[in-house]
């Protein structure tokens, strides 16, 4: 397995973690059509080098790159999975350029794996890729959940003990946890509307 991904600071506890020969190809989160370009040339030449049977990729921008790459180096097996669809929040000529990359995407992969059953339900609706390339594996859910790591035994009582002082910690309240980054694409704007709601209704929530 070879991973491949821009630059960025979490690369060598990613790299620490793999436990995988990594190789760096500059790429953007956002739209810009020249610095794309040449990362699609890296790319399909990269490709083209390592021969691979396989190239599986992840995120909107890496994955619209990474297909059409693979397809032109004639990579025979490539799989696309889809956490997330950036054009759910854009509107206009935004929204209607991200749409575009997505069907380039799911023309250009072999297989198209949405990480949620209501997600795959989401990129029928929008024709955004062919019935026959989409599958859900298992449940749902990009990695799966290690329950050891999240059980109770796993909690260590000095940092509960601080996370408590920082949010002064009351047993008559009623705590909502979210975590995301506070952007209007991971929702951030639904989840305060429903918490405004509820918290008319019950006054001990706490967000």
């Amino acid at each position: 397995v070879i991973m491949v991904s821009a630059d960025g600071r979490e690369l060598e506890t990613v790299k620490a973690n793999e436990q995988c020969e990594h190789i760096i190809v500059p790429m953007t989160r956002a739209i810009t059509p020249f610095r794309d370009l040449v990362s699609l040339y890296r790319l399909t030449r990269l490709f083209r080098k390592l021969k691979p049977a396989i190239v599986h990729s992840h995120t909107p921008k890496a994955g619209l790159l990474a297909m059409v790459a693979a397809r032109f180096a004639g990579v025979p097996i490539r799989i696309h999975t889809v956490a997330g669809l950036r054009f759910m929040t854009a509107r206009g000529l935004t929204r209607q350029v991200l749409v575009m990359m997505e069907k380039i995407t799911g023309r250009a992969a072999t297989s198209v794996w949405p990480n949620s059953f209501s997600l795959l339900q989401y990129i029928r609706n929008n024709k955004l890729a062919v019935d026959r390339k989409l599958k859900v594996i298992g449940r749902g859910s990009s990695n799966g959940v290690d329950l050891k790591r999240y059980s109770v035994q796993a909690l260590k009582t000095d940092k509960i003990n601080d996370v408590k002082s920082s949010i002064q910690y009351d047993e008559k309240l009623i705590y909502i946890l979210s975590v995301g980054r506070i952007v209007k694409d991971k929702g951030i704007e639904e989840l305060v509307k429903v918490f405004i709601a509820l918290h008319t209704k019950y006054p001990q929530l706490r967000l």
